[in-house]
């Protein structure tokens, strides 16, 4: 099937005057209206959108190859003029168009489909997914088939495609911004991460990168691919699975080392594939170089292997190729065909093409990521790192309901004497245990420990003496108010604390008759 621009176009008009008529009318698509979202593909690869199409005479302006698309680009500057209530939000829905241009080449989703259940027959199923740069969803459609309880974080900066988004995907969390706008609570907090990031050195704003003391860090905000991977590893939790979609550029670049040294000094290698450079030509009309780049967050120090030291270091051939290490020999590329070519940008590349098409391209990435997953995926770090299922939860709570009873405090006691006093357990643990203090009395047989929101998020003693200090109360100067800045790249178990910590000295006004119980509502709130 080749790609036919003038059908993309015009599927992609039709998407777009559906979402903004069922914003305006308040409305959840149908099934049927899902479906015409469904076939919304984004602007990669039409440039035809940046030619000028606000007047008929314009059309003598365009490439003889380009003016059959001239009535569809009128049409929908027309549709976007109709539903922008004022010449500023116009304006922002062509900008944002634009800027996806050469960045939006939508993934087949039999090739997701093949990473989804490759992680699935591993044993992995996440409970928090996030997609950063989530498109109309296909990242999402296929791990939702594999863990559909999983809680799903995505961005999508494309305005007009976030709004897309939202309607394929009303119950989950769609944030219509940028990756850089993702707050630093959480930080070490995702299962798994999983997207085609976009291709370009288009450089990014992030307040918690941008001026970072590690030089990798700070550096990988020039570029934008390197920036997606230096985030998610930061957003990560120990054992979770970043798995990207790339260009070469990530793996090739003698000038990307540094972040490939930064990214092996926190994870490990599972998987490092190039894949076929007509990939996106069914779905997207381009051909272009990509690379599947699979790691798993390790906290821990890591030994140098000769397969790491593969991954940073890149080579040049004599003919002025590029090549990561890991691509000694074409084992490691999904392909049937190779010749010396040019790049996107003019320069000297390999190109490599798989003749079974998408479906060819999927099952050979099956089995490769098949025997990757098998020898270099530590499963026990996955798991023994895993968040609490939403079962492990609900049974928590019930237990920590059926104890209420059994705790009995006496009205004279101060808000000082009603604190939270359990010792800690760590997360990983599920056993709960309590010491008593020096100055606790010896308790009964039947009275039990009290679960805490402190528990439950694996604070330390010290953690919480923090959190309980006073803060300085003190009127600030509209100089300082002005400076005030993003907090620091934080633990996010470390900004929900002390969000219940406010809300818990609130419950405490209002009554002293027991102490505050931890209940699925109030997750919710604090998630």
């Amino acid at each position: 099937m080749s790609y036919n621009k003038r059908t993309h176009l015009h599927q992609n008009i039709d998407a777009i005057k559906l979402a903004l008529r069922l914003d305006k009318e308040q409305k959840k698509a149908t099934p049927k209206e899902r479906e015409i979202f469904a076939k919304y593909s984004g602007f990669g690869g039409i440039k035809a959108i940046l030619n000028p199409a606000d007047k008929p005479e314009d059309i003598e302006r365009w490439p003889k190859s380009e003016i059959e698309l001239f009535p569809l680009v009128r049409e929908l500057h027309e549709v976007l003029r109709e539903n922008s209530p004022t010449p500023e939000v116009y304006k922002r829905y062509v900008s944002s168009l634009k800027s996806s241009i050469l960045t939006a080449f939508y993934t087949p989703k039999p090739v997701i489909d093949a990473l989804a259940d490759a992680l699935k027959d591993r044993g992995i199923t996440p409970t928090r997914f996030l997609e950063p740069s989530a498109g109309t969803g296909a990242f999402i459609s296929s791990f939702k088939e594999i863990a559909p309880e999983a809680k799903v974080t995505s961005f999508e900066k494309d305005l007009l495609t976030g709004k897309i988004l939202s309607h394929l995907y009303p119950e989950d969390k769609v944030r219509i911004e940028g990756y850089e706008k993702m707050e630093g609570r959480y930080s070490q907090h995702f299962d798994v991460i999983a997207s085609n990031i976009p291709f370009g050195d288009v450089s990014v704003f992030d307040p918690l990168l941008s001026n970072h003391e590690i030089p990798a860090v700070k550096q990988s905000t020039q570029a934008i691919h390197n920036y997606f991977f230096v985030k998610s590893v930061m957003s990560a939790r120990e054992g979770g699975i970043i798995a990207f979609i790339t260009s070469q550029g990530v793996l090739n670049s003698e000038q990307n080392k540094p972040i490939r040294e930064y990214l092996m000094d926190t994870c490990d290698v599972v998987s490092a594939i190039r894949l076929p450079n007509n990939l996106f030509s069914d779905h997207a009309g381009t051909e272009v170089g990509s690379d599947l780049i699979v790691l798993q967050r390790n906290n821990k120090n890591i030994l140098p292997s000769q397969r790491q030291q593969n991954f940073i270091e890149s080579r040049k051939l004599s003919n002025g190729i590029s090549i990561n290490n890991l691509f000694r020999d074409f084992n490691r590329v999904i392909q049937t065909r190779s010749k010396i070519d040019t790049d996107p940008y003019g320069k000297p590349a390999i190109v490599f093409t798989h003749e079974g098409g998408i479906d060819g391209i999927a099952k050979d990435l099956r089995q490769m990521l098949k025997e990757d997953f098998s020898q270099h995926l530590d499963l026990q770090r996955y798991q023994s790192h895993a968040q609490e299922s939403l079962a492990q939860l609900q049974s928590r709570i019930e237990v920590t309901e059926a104890i209420k009873p059994a705790i009995e405090i006496k009205p004279e006691q101060s808000k000082q004497q009603q604190t939270y006093s359990g010792t800690l357990f760590d997360m990983d643990d599920p056993a709960i245990k309590k010491e008593p203090t020096p100055e606790a009395k010896p308790k009964s047989v039947t009275e039990q420990p009290l679960i805490t929101l402190y528990d439950l998020f694996g604070f330390t003693q010290e953690e919480r003496s923090q959190v309980n200090k006073p803060k300085k109360r003190g009127r600030k100067s509209k100089s300082q108010a002005s400076k005030a800045k993003e907090p620091p790249f934080m633990d996010w178990r470390e900004e929900m604390i002390v969000n219940a910590h406010e809300k818990r000295e609130k419950l405490q006004q209002e009554t002293a008759a027991a102490y505050p119980v931890f209940d699925a509502r109030r997750e919710e709130q604090l998630e």
